[in-house]
């Protein structure tokens, strides 16, 4: 069982710098524990044979589709997350506490906006496509007031 715990990371706090470097350290520790556990479920559930061949799924008709699919999923939220990054510096002190909000309503947006395009939403009653237009309009309000109160910070 690997542990967060247990990876090595030295905590050295006498400057601004190894205090970054502290900060670096940590969130290194946690994407390499969340990747070992990624690689552990992966592992334990899909590799090893649980009463059917799981492991067809990865390598059987359509897996291309689905492994590209994947592959520009990831490749769009670690560009999304960079772009955040970019984003907030630029916006100054308020930057986390606004970029945040519209970035995870962007998110909201993008996919429900996606899930419409793709016919997702297909054979949903009237009034559950006027629930989500309305929800919509809601998140899309809410982004446009945090975009103005950044504008006047």
């Amino acid at each position: 069982m690997i542990e967060a715990a247990s990876l090595p990371c030295r905590e050295t706090k006498n400057s601004q710098a190894a205090s970054a470097r502290y900060t670096v350290c940590q969130h290194s520790q946690r994407l390499l524990y969340r990747l070992l556990k990624i690689g552990q479920n992966t592992c334990a559930v899909n590799l090893v044979p649980s009463g059917g061949a799981s492991l067809g799924n990865f390598t059987g008709e359509g897996a291309g589709t689905g492994w590209v699919c994947g592959a520009l999923m990831g490749l769009f939220w670690f560009g999304g997350q960079s772009l955040y990054a970019i984003g907030i510096t630029w916006m100054g002190q308020l930057g986390v506490v606004i970029g945040w909000p519209l970035l995870m309503g962007m998110i909201i947006v993008t996919s429900n906006a996606a899930g419409v395009m793709t016919g997702e939403w297909i054979g949903v009653s009237t009034v559950t496509k006027r629930f989500l237009a309305f929800g919509m309009l809601i998140i899309l309000t809410a982004l446009g007031v945090l975009a103005m109160a950044q504008r006047s910070a």
